[in-house]
């Protein structure tokens, strides 16, 4: 048996799935957008993890890297084009060195170690509560040989 349903009560039901999507669709691209901004700033902490692990291999096999500003343009030069920020990305020098931090290679058998950070700039809405950017960082040390 086949019930009939008059127009109206259709009518109502196609405004009532417009209002759904109306409500669900910002809430579905923040999440979306977030989970996006995330791997980004995975990919980042990848990306710097991986500079300041190739800087203190390169200071320890050659110990060319006495002067730590040198280091730090080292850094920039290689690995600074693949950081991303979506935020601000005006900064000629992504990458920096913690100098208080950082030792450089004066003998066989002492460690150097690179600290390196970077300033990562939200620009998804509700990542940014808080603060606006964040600041990623990574150490590496290795024996001098």
């Amino acid at each position: 048996m086949f019930r009939f349903t008059s127009a109206s009560r259709r009518d109502a039901r196609k405004g009532s799935t417009a209002i759904e999507v109306a409500f669900f669709l910002p809430l579905l691209l923040l999440l979306f957008l977030g989970g996006i901004e995330l791997s980004l700033l995975a990919y980042d902490q990848q990306i710097l993890s991986a500079a300041t692990r190739e800087a203190a291999r390169s200071g320890a096999m050659f110990k060319n890297y006495e002067d730590l500003t040198t280091l730090g343009t080292s850094m920039n030069d290689r690995w600074g084009p693949f950081l991303i920020s979506l935020g601000d990305a005006s900064t000629d020098a992504p990458i920096g060195v913690d100098r208080e931090h950082s030792n450089a290679c004066t003998a066989t058998g002492e460690r150097v170690q690179v600290v390196g950070t970077f300033q990562y700039t939200f620009i998804t809405p509700f990542l940014d509560l808080v603060s606006d950017e964040v600041t990623l960082r990574s150490v590496s040390s290795m024996v001098c040989e």
